[in-house]
């Protein structure tokens, strides 16, 4: 069964409650190497947004144990045959020269980091963290970081990131539920924290719908853990 296909209704419902709706997901991956086995080639990825009718996507590559440089050219290569349908991040490990590697994406066109401190291990109090947060600044990129389940609370250094670094725009994907139960108190606080929407428990989006102010929040599907047209049809 086509689990996109299956929601097409619901997303068309969704388009008529919702005059002139463009959707645009800020969290799609591109990969072959994850060792939870999960996969997404370019085909799959645009064809997905292609049914959900959204008019592009932040993309990045999923994890790979053997190092980025090749997945981040790939994902390069990839956006810049999407016809600007996909947005290209490159994603750095801190333990291993990140800061030289997204200088070498973002030459390369590049618009974007993502970091993941579960799969790679670190917390965001690493001093090349920083120095990522830094660039991002410089810059005024968005940074997209893992904020899911399975690792230490990471809100409180983000925060100060954020206060550090305002020019840099740090989004905390699944809907930052590592510490969704406080952060939303200093949100306000800092316009340039943002949350993305990727995550399945109807009663903690609720929470994050209602907490956080409605400009902080941006859409995304986690593609391919989902689709773009399964989240407009669960989220919206």
């Amino acid at each position: 069964m086509d689990i996109g296909q299956t929601l097409t209704p619901w997303t068309e419902i969704v388009r008529d409650q919702v005059p002139g709706l463009e959707l645009f997901d800020v969290h799609t991956h591109l990969g072959e190497n994850d060792p939870d086995g999960m996969r997404q080639g370019a085909d799959e990825l645009l064809a997905g947004l292609e049914l959900a009718q959204a008019r592009g996507a932040f993309v990045f590559p999923m994890h790979e144990p053997g190092g980025y440089p090749a997945a981040n050219d790939m994902v390069l290569r990839t956006a810049a045959d999407s016809g600007g349908k996909l947005i290209p991040f490159c994603r750095v490990n801190p333990h291993d020269g990140a800061v030289a590697e997204a200088q070498r994406c973002l030459a390369a066109g590049a618009r974007g980091i993502k970091l993941h401190p579960r799969a790679e291990e670190f917390t965001l109090d690493h001093p090349e963290v920083r120095s990522l947060v830094a660039l991002a600044h410089e810059r005024r990129l968005p940074m997209l970081i893992h904020a899911g389940r399975g690792i230490p609370a990471l809100g409180l250094h983000t925060v100060q990131l954020a206060a550090d670094f305002p020019d840099a725009r740090l989004i905390l994907a699944h809907a930052a539920i590592c510490d969704l139960s406080w952060i939303w108190r200093v949100a306000p606080d800092h316009p340039n924290l943002l949350f993305d929407t990727a995550w399945w428990m109807p009663a903690d989006l609720f929470a994050l719908f209602s907490l956080i102010p409605p400009g902080q929040i941006v859409f995304a599907s986690d593609a391919p853990y989902g689709t773009t047209a399964m989240a407009a049809a669960f989220q919206l």
